[in-house]
C-alpha cells in the first residue's frame, strides 16, 4: 500500500511457477527475469507467468554471454541442468 504510484520489480517467469516445478531460485532471481513495471500494473497480473521456462532460459543465457553476473559459473551449470530436466 506504501508503493501506490511507484515501481515494482516484476518477474516474467512467475517465481510461483518457479518454485512448483522445482526452479533454482538462482535462476528466478536472475536480472533478465526481471524488469520494472508501475507497482499497479504488478499487481494487476497477478502470479502468471509471462514468457515461458525455455524462453526465459534463453534470455538469461543470451544475457551471461554480454553481461556475466557475478553468479555466472553456477547461472551456466543450472541452466545445462535445466536444459536436460526440460527438453
Amino acid at each position: 500500500n506504501n508503493n501506490l504510484k511507484g515501481v515494482s520489480r516484476d518477474h516474467v517467469f512467475s517465481v510461483k511457477d518457479g518454485f512448483l516445478i522445482g526452479i533454482n531460485p538462482i535462476i528466478l532471481r536472475h536480472p533478465a527475469n526481471c524488469k520494472l513495471v508501475p507497482h499497479i500494473e504488478n499487481q494487476s497480473k497477478g502470479i502468471k507467468s509471462q514468457i515461458s521456462l525455455k524462453k526465459l532460459l534463453k534470455k538469461i543465457e543470451l544475457f551471461e554471454k554480454k553481461h556475466k553476473t557475478k553468479e555466472a559459473g553456477d547461472v551456466v551449470k543450472e541452466l545445462i541442468r535445466l536444459k536436460k530436466t526440460f527438453k
